[in-house]
């Protein structure tokens, strides 16, 4: 069982797919189970995602699971001789896992189990085989990557190379910033390219950046969200062990508790010198472990000037 975890938007589920359609001729059977956090909050939910794992297994369209418990059921019987691959996308609770993958007995011998999350603890509590922390793009993949989408070439033209060059140190190595910032100036003239760029650099950050990002923090305890946007906000650069000190003065309680659970979900991570930031840029993202993603901080912002 593999698992890929990171921040949103970081290209989890793009490596999933790439991984998945790389192999998946190696398997008798498979099924790729995209968007399982928003699906299982549907109706029908996961026991929607059963019948649709149980069917595109089998290629048995009469199945129809009725609760979660037959279909566990069903699952484990129909499915533990069958060498199958299986990708859970967006995975991010506990039930979720328990309910399409529970155990390495639920399928046939060399079966694998691909899952991607934004919570590294939520693989670990299910014993995962492998846990891959999934990092950003360096820079020449990220030129390219905006290229695409902003100009429909791998590469911009010299007329606009130093302002991609901009786009791309925004961007930090994050995907899905790149393919919104690109597609969004598409077609642009360059006076008016340099204008919006300006935009972004002075701290506007797009919708469709901040929604994604924004799942992460939404799902945090109020405490855990006042702790996020100190640190993010007031605290990059310092030594953990110093800001948790500076933070329990000021009345904060369950420290330990909680930067682990920020680091577990990617929205924090510590250097290797112990401190919250050292900045360090390779393939674009923060190498070190040494701080919040640059549009994680911004979040951060967001949210701070709302309270």
């Amino acid at each position: 069982m593999v698992g890929l975890y990171g921040i949103g938007g970081i290209g989890k589920t793009t490596l999933a797919r790439a991984l998945y359609n790389k192999i998946v001729d190696d398997f008798e059977s498979c099924c790729f189970l995209a968007y399982v956090r928003e699906a299982s909050n549907q109706y029908r939910g996961l026991v929607g995602l059963q019948n649709e794992l149980l069917r595109e297994i089998l290629v048995d369209d009469s199945i129809k699971v009725s609760n979660l418990d037959i279909g566990i059921s069903i699952i484990r019987d129909r499915l533990c001789s069958k060498k199958i691959l299986l990708i859970l996308d967006d995975v991010d609770t506990s039930e979720q896992l328990e309910a399409l993958a529970g155990g390495r007995d639920w399928f046939g011998p060399r079966s694998m189990v691909i899952a991607t999350t934004r919570n590294k603890h939520l693989l670990a509590i299910h014993e995962f085989d492998i846990l891959q922390s999934v990092k950003g793009l360096n820079d020449d993949e990220a030129l390219e990557l905006f290229s695409w989408h902003a100009f429909k070439t791998s590469c911009p033209s010299s007329d606009y190379l130093d302002l991609s060059k901009r786009v791309v140190r925004y961007c930090k190595g994050l995907p899905l910033a790149l393919e919104v910032v690109g597609s969004f100036l598409h077609s642009i003239e360059q006076p008016k390219f340099q204008l919006i760029l300006d935009e972004y650099e002075n701290q506007y950050l797009d919708k469709g950046i901040q929604d994604p990002l924004r799942i992460s923090y939404d799902g945090l305890e109020h405490e855990v969200k006042e702790n996020f946007l100190y640190i993010s906000c007031c605290f990059v650069g310092e030594d953990i062990n110093k800001v948790k000190l500076m933070l329990e003065a000021c009345g904060c309680l369950c420290l330990e508790k909680r930067t682990t659970k920020l680091m577990n979900l990617s929205l924090l991570t510590i250097d290797e010198s112990n401190q919250v930031e050292k900045v360090v840029y390779k393939f674009g993202f923060l190498r070190n472990n040494g701080s919040c993603h640059p549009f994680i901080e911004k979040v951060g912002l967001v949210q701070k000037q709302l309270l």
